[in-house]
């Protein structure tokens, strides 16, 4: 990623306005998917939680996504909105109801800038999220395939705290790259982590 695009998303993590709505967290993510229904076109806003959590999505309740960004389509294996004109495939996991995967695709083939595919997700980060890693996969051939950013939000930490996600306050930004000689994105995704596996749990 560029020291441009870096700077980008830094400052909309830290610079955007935040519209605040205090919204209740809903039922509804027994099955791993949001309880939702409908659609909506707007930028994504922020919304506060009772205990202080700000975000423009991820870790959100099902009830407090739904108030920001309207109605949604059930889809294949997600709950599908239209943002902005832009479709956006929301998760949640088993036992919990908050947002824990927002996945955005690009239309074509040729896919889009970095800097678009940043722009396409950074509204939908929590507020106090902040870059700690960058991996990228060495090159397949000509160039690297994908891209993975370590974000670490304190708010995110305390939503999860107790449930069977990662609870750490980590989580990935994923960018899957068209690769060979572009530097294009095909997708990105922003999701929280599940916890290993131990011998305790077989």
């Amino acid at each position: 990623m560029t020291r441009s695009a870096l700077g980008r998303l830094a400052g909309s993590l830290t610079g955007r306005s935040s519209r605040r709505a205090a919204v209740l967290g809903g039922a509804g993510l027994t099955v791993g998917l949001l309880g939702l229904t409908g659609e909506r076109t707007s930028a994504a806003p922020m919304a506060q939680t009772d205990d202080e959590f700000e975000s423009g999505g991820l870790g959100l309740s099902s009830d407090a996504f739904e108030a920001l960004y309207g109605p949604s389509t059930v889809g294949q294996g997600a709950i599908i909105y239209e943002i902005d004109g832009e479709s956006y495939a929301v998760r949640g996991t088993p036992g919990i109801d908050l947002v824990t995967s927002i996945h955005w695709s690009a239309s074509t083939q040729e896919g889009v800038s970095f800097d678009e595919a940043v722009e396409r997700i950074a509204p939908f980060l929590p507020v106090d999220a902040r870059l700690r890693e960058v991996y990228t996969t060495p090159a397949a051939g000509i160039g690297p395939f994908a891209t993975a950013h370590l974000y670490k939000s304190a708010g995110l930490a305390t939503v999860l705290a107790g449930g069977p996600t990662v609870t750490s306050g980590n989580f990935l930004v994923a960018f899957n790259l068209v690769g060979g000689f572009s530097t294009n994105v095909l997708g990105v995704n922003a999701f929280v982590g599940a916890k290993p596996e131990t011998e305790s749990d077989r």
